[in-house]
Parts: structure tokens; C-alpha cells; sequence
């Protein structure tokens, strides 16, 4: 059975046909390497603190949670892609 990391991919696959689902469980779809990336290495982490609005954060949380990722990795990756955008301009 294929892993599902969070609810858009399960009702993605849910909404497969059996034959294609039994594709994807027996690896004859998704896997390619030429398709996957690798996981970014930001370097060391230092921990910081800083306030948010109540409402920011949960929805921030309830963002992080449709992708299926904690809400602080979801956090992490925003700031990363604002910067590496500013960096590029």
C-alpha cells in the first residue's frame, strides 16, 4: 500500500482506479528517480523565539496539518522561500 504523508495525497489516491493504485503499491509508478529531490540541508538550527498573532498561528497549524507536516517545519520552509526569493532578485 502506498504511504499517504498527508490528506490531499490520500484523496488523490483515493480517487485512483484499483489497477492504478496497484501500480503505485507495487512501485511500477512513482519511482523514478529522475522525479525526486533531495531533502535541503539548511545547516545547523539556532533556536529563536518570537510572537505572532493567536490567529497567525493557528492558521499556520491548521495549514501545516492539511500538508501533514508539523507547523513549525511549515514555518521554516515560508521564511526559507521568502529569502532564497529575495536573494535571486
Amino acid at each position: 500500500m502506498k504511504i499517504i504523508n498527508n490528506q490531499k495525497d490520500a484523496k488523490k489516491y483515493d480517487d485512483l482506479g484499483k489497477e492504478e493504485q496497484e501500480k503505485w503499491d507495487n512501485r511500477e509508478l512513482g519511482n523514478d528517480p529522475k522525479h525526486a529531490s533531495p531533502a535541503q540541508d539548511l545547516g545547523s538550527s539556532k533556536s529563536t523565539t518570537f510572537r505572532l498573532p493567536v490567529t497567525m498561528i493557528a492558521d499556520l497549524k491548521k495549514i501545516a496539518k492539511e500538508e501533514g507536516v508539523p507547523y513549525q517545519t511549515l514555518v521554516k520552509s515560508v521564511l526559507h522561500k521568502f529569502i532564497k526569493s529575495k536573494n535571486a532578485s
